[in-house]
């Protein structure tokens, strides 16, 4: 990340900082920011347009965007919204939505794409029992994805991107059983397509990487994903106590043949030990993502999940491994020193591999570092982490927890 842009992120977090700063604790900031702002959330009682800031993918850094809401009168599921967003390195997403939108916030919902299997239970709010459903129609234009090569043994000095293009056109429904455990679907059809890079720093992925799967062809996609999470923290936006545990199943189709049909599964637990003389918490994560081709079929590069950058092996670059399966393990402490105000030391490890006979714990990519974070009320909004690793220290800004 260039220096401008950190600056610029700072910039756009510290105002969002000082509002809140200033209000009663716990308040919301009037531009909330999310390390996956995948819902573009509003008060479900608001009508009107409302500006917002957040993070559209990997990579995007900081976009600032609006939205505007319309709710149906009574119970009428006819709920609208339009919302846009745009990055300080031109990565853009539009996206519509209709139906019953009014209890989204309350309710566990599946990301729309965009938002990787690393971040996919990133659950900020307390939920309530209730239904939501909606048809969401999305277009993104990432211009500048990092691609290393595949597996565990891809080289840094190999580093190439590529712009990934498309809309999605999905059903989605999430049902919120009780306060803490909650069930989604998310369905529809992926057109993507990719292209040459837009950072002419680097080379463009077709040519040092002519052969991967998905770099001549681009077909679309029937996706379909479910899953579950049961979410017991004691607070979901600063949890200091407790846990909680999510379980992903996707099922990736090509439309036109079978070159690209895969099954995807997930697991992400989390759990929070708090140390209450020392107003500190140690928390814990084990994520894991595997990858099952179907019959001949294979997984494109550019759908294959990754490690690395701010939420995942911080000691890295962003998206820096990428492979069918993901194995990581990760451990923060994490202190208050002053009101409003955290410190953290964190230690990283995983890998991303191909087959399964390796999924053990050899060969495990390793970053440890430090980070500060800044705090409105109960909600962590604005992250700083510096990693090292074998690769070198990096530095990430990031809005919301790592996990």
């Amino acid at each position: 990340m260039h220096v401008g842009a950190h600056i610029q992120c700072l910039i756009g977090a510290l105002l969002v900082f000082s509002y809140c700063h200033a209000q009663e604790p716990g308040c919301v900031p009037p531009l909330p920011c999310a390390e996956q702002n995948r819902k573009l959330t509003s008060d479900p009682r608001f009508h009107g347009l409302a500006p917002r800031v957040g993070t559209i993918t990997s990579g995007s850094h900081v976009a600032f965007g609006a939205a505007y809401q319309w709710q149906a009168p009574d119970e009428l599921p006819l709920d609208w919204e339009i919302s846009g967003l745009y990055s300080i390195r031109n990565y853009q997403q539009y996206g519509a939505r209709i139906g019953r939108l009014r209890t989204r916030r309350e309710t566990f919902l599946l990301n729309p794409f965009g938002q990787r299997v690393t971040t996919e239970f990133n659950e900020r709010r307390i939920k309530e029992p209730g239904l939501a459903a909606f048809a969401d129609f999305n277009y993104f234009y990432f211009p500048r994805q990092n691609f290393f090569g595949l597996g565990p043994d891809s080289r840094r000095e190999d580093r190439t991107d590529f712009l990934l293009e498309g809309t999605t056109i999905e059903a989605v429904a999430g049902y919120q059983f009780n306060s803490w455990f909650g069930a989604s679907i998310r369905a529809g059809l992926l057109q993507l397509d990719v292209r040459d890079g837009k950072d002419d720093r680097y080379t463009n992925t077709s040519v040092l990487f002519p052969d991967v799967p998905g770099v001549e062809q681009q077909p679309d996609f029937y996706r379909i994903s479910t899953a579950v999470l049961a979410d017991y923290r004691d607070l979901p936006g600063d949890p200091h106590r407790g846990g909680q545990a999510g379980f992903l199943f996707s099922h990736h189709q090509d439309k036109d043949s079978s070159s690209f049909q895969f099954n995807r599964y997930a697991l992400d637990v989390r759990h929070y030990l708090p140390l209450d003389p020392l107003l500190s918490v140690v928390a814990l994560r084990f994520l894991t993502s595997v990858d099952d081709p179907l019959g001949n079929g294979e997984v494109p590069f550019y759908l294959a999940e990754a490690l690395g950058g701010g939420s995942t092996l911080r000691g890295f670059s962003t998206l820096r491994f990428r492979d069918r399966n993901l194995l990581f393990l990760g451990g923060e402490f994490r202190t208050e020193v002053v009101d409003s105000v955290e410190i953290a030391v964190f230690y990283d490890t995983g890998k991303a591999f191909h087959d399964l006979d390796d999924y053990n714990l050899r060969g495990l990519q390793k970053g440890y570092g430090a980070g500060l974070r800044l705090k409105g009320g109960t909600t962590l909004f604005l992250r700083l982490d510096v990693g090292h690793s074998r690769e070198g220290t990096h530095l990430h800004f990031n809005v919301g927890p790592a996990f």
